[in-house]
């Protein structure tokens, strides 16, 4: 669990490196109190918004790193870009867009459970 939760920092740091390229560089390096507090707020409220898209690709990389790889490709752009736009609305839609973007992670992942075979008891 510890690893899952230091993993799901790619969240808030693709919206840091987001927010450098189209504000610029000086936007999260040297930033303003008003900017700080912003993204010093977003970043807590991305961090645990990384955690179910995290988690689904950990376990599917387990069954099919190729899966993996592929959703996180797919999903985390798309999850940084859900959570810029949720920081508009609040802390509680980055989360929900995060948490529906990981839906299809998950999905796999429960295909995948279903095609392999069980193991004999």
């Amino acid at each position: 669990m510890t690893r899952t939760l230091l993993l799901s920092l790619w969240l808030p740091l693709a919206v840091a490196a987001q927010a450098m390229v189209r504000f610029g560089p000086g936007a999260v390096l040297e930033p303003t109190p008003l900017m700080a507090m912003a993204v010093g707020t977003l970043f807590v409220f991305t961090w645990p918004a990384g955690i179910p898209l995290t988690a689904a690709v950990r376990r599917l990389h387990a069954r099919s790193p190729r899966a993996a790889y592929a959703c996180a490709a797919v999903l985390g752009p798309l999850t940084t870009a859900a959570a810029t736009i949720g920081g508009l609305l609040g802390p509680i839609a980055v989360w929900l867009y995060a948490l529906v973007l990981s839906v299809p992670a998950w999905l796999v992942l429960w295909v995948l459970a279903r095609r392999q075979p069980q193991a004999a008891a």
